[in-house]
């Protein structure tokens, strides 16, 4: 969903360097402000209960705090002890950094409106294009590395999974044949 409305939001950042009347832009300008407030609501409910479920896996709050200021990886060997938890923090993570960025993508559509408002289309264009090519590379190089650490993330889990499954055939299995041996 995040995803989604930062593509809206920027999609309307374009409309509105494209359209010509100021009744249109002002259209334009308070849905980019809603959809702001939406996407930082959802960041903020979602870091809510993502801390909620690392506090109940036991990650600490100095742990949650800290996170950004050193490493996902650096947090989990202090005790973070289920993938569970390492999923936890790797999505704190990506929240934290996800804001970072928007927030600086936000600080360049409000630029880009102030100088089309005063008649630097050209200017308000290069400004778009070119600060939010490095935010949009932050976006997508976050994005990749989340997922990358999601997916080893989901291996250990599925691997936990496969541990726990053949452990408890083998109880059940020794189970039967103790019954058998017994009756």
């Amino acid at each position: 969903e995040l995803a989604n409305v930062h593509e809206r939001i920027q999609t309307r950042i374009r409309d509105y360097l494209l359209v010509e009347g100021r009744k249109e832009r002002k259209a334009i300008k308070t849905e980019l402000k809603e959809m702001t407030k939406s996407r930082k609501e959802q960041v903020a409910t979602a870091t809510e209960l993502h801390q909620g479920f690392a506090l109940s896996d036991g990650i600490t709050e100095e742990q949650i705090a800290n996170i950004g200021e050193k490493s996902a990886e650096h947090a989990e060997g202090e005790g973070a002890a289920s993938v569970k938890a390492e999923h936890e923090l790797a999505m704190l993570a990506f929240l934290k950094e996800y804001a970072a960025i928007s927030k600086k993508i936000d600080r360049v559509n409000r630029n880009v409106m102030q100088m089309l408002g005063v008649g630097g289309a050209s200017i308000a264009a290069n400004l778009l294009r070119e600060d939010n090519a490095k935010n949009y590379a932050r976006m997508s190089a976050l994005v990749d590395e989340t997922v990358a650490k999601e997916k080893v993330l989901l291996e250990h889990a599925l691997a936990e999974a496969s541990s726990a499954y053949k452990t408890t055939q083998q109880i059940l299995l020794a189970s039967i044949g103790i019954g058998v041996l017994i009756a």
